[in-house]
């Protein structure tokens, strides 16, 4: 499925935008330690981004009436939720060990590569160190560029910004407690799935951009519960494209959520069913869940157990449950254009590939 013209128009004003700050910035700290490697790094790992949710800002900004001009004095903002995200995806993939992103090396593994030819005592503790250093360089950097926001509602769109992502490092610290735990509710998965992805990746920047424009945040329920819909939907299609994806689609690796025991879905609904399942197959895929790596015939193995003894059904079963509730929600809405672009995103999420 093509990604939405609207995410590719923006996405090419947030790359210029950020791109330009970014090297003002390399140049404004060329002499700090480290500052060339960083900015280099981030310069090449912003540009490969999807850049979604600067682009939802911009376009529902852009639905409520604003002009051109107007919406290029909201670019901090939309640089900034790119800045902000790339800096928790490089905390996130430190934190679960992946060594590739967005078709380059994770900033760890470059970091601790870098150490080794360097012959720097511990290498793998200095990378993590180095890259949570890094990721906080990154979050006050985003920062900076949100103080050159001079626009009517400024207040009120970053404290509401601010406040979803407080939720996110909530949710993130309760997702990496449960990686280390077997038994779980299913709600707990549904709760890290709706403030460390729903709400931080579509809630937060549509409801911030109608902010931005005027709207009351209680005229905007009805929105807000459909962007947590999709929402869902978007982790749920990410759970399944990091099992069943290409790992040249998703330019990141295939069954990490495996190896790193996830609690998602496809984990609760496996687990449920293995104390009454007696199938010798079926069973043998547990101790992939943990594992350090897979090779593809282990997840040849883990992609047709899954299949055959209807876990994908089963998680397949969550995902029209959630498309229906979205289309419910849609048919309640009368600008015609939120119609259009909300089904425009649930049918890009339903269908892709990457």
């Amino acid at each position: 499925m093509k990604t939405p013209v609207f995410i590719k128009l923006h996405k090419q004003k947030i790359d210029n935008f950020l791109n330009d700050f970014l090297l003002k910035n390399k140049a404004d700290l060329k002499n700090h330690f480290q500052a060339d490697l960083l900015f280099s790094y981030l310069i090449d790992f912003s540009k490969n981004g999807k850049s979604i949710r600067g682009s939802l800002f911009l376009e529902f900004l852009t639905l409520s009436g604003k002009s051109e001009l107007e919406i290029d004095q909201y670019l901090p903002v939309a640089g900034a939720l790119e800045l902000i995200h790339s800096g928790l995806l490089i905390q996130d993939d430190w934190m679960d060990k992946d060594n590739f992103r967005r078709g380059q090396i994770a900033l760890h593994s470059l970091l601790k590569n870098n150490a080794q030819q360097n012959n720097i005592l511990y290498p793998e503790r200095y990378s993590g160190e180095a890259t949570n250093c890094s990721s906080d360089i990154i979050f006050f950097l985003a920062f900076k560029m949100l103080a050159q926001l001079k626009i009517d509602h400024s207040h009120k769109v970053i404290n509401f910004i601010m406040n979803e992502y407080v939720k996110v490092g909530f949710a993130q610290w309760q997702d990496v407690y449960f990686s280390y735990q077997e038994e779980y509710q299913f709600s707990k998965i549904e709760n890290i799935y709706l403030y460390k992805t729903a709400r931080y990746t579509f809630v937060m920047p549509i409801i911030a951009a109608l902010l931005a424009s005027g709207e009351k945040e209680t005229d905007l329920k009805h929105i807000e519960q459909l962007a947590e819909n999709i929402g869902m939907l978007f982790q749920i299609t990410d759970d399944k494209l990091n099992i069943f994806g290409n790992s040249l689609a998703t330019k990141k690796a295939i069954g990490s959520d495996i190896c790193d025991n996830k609690k998602t879905y496809y984990h609760f609904f496996y687990h449920q069913q293995l104390g009454k399942n007696k199938n010798k197959e079926y069973r043998r895929i547990k101790k992939y869940f943990g594992k350090s790596t897979l090779s593809d015939k282990d997840l040849k193995t883990i992609k047709n157990v899954l299949i055959e003894f209807g876990i994908e059904k089963n998680v397949s079963e969550i995902v029209k449950k959630y498309q229906q509730k979205c289309k419910k929600i849609i048919g309640t809405i009368n600008n015609e254009k939120y119609k259009d672009n909300f089904n425009s995103l649930i049918d890009y999420i339903v269908g892709r590939d990457s």
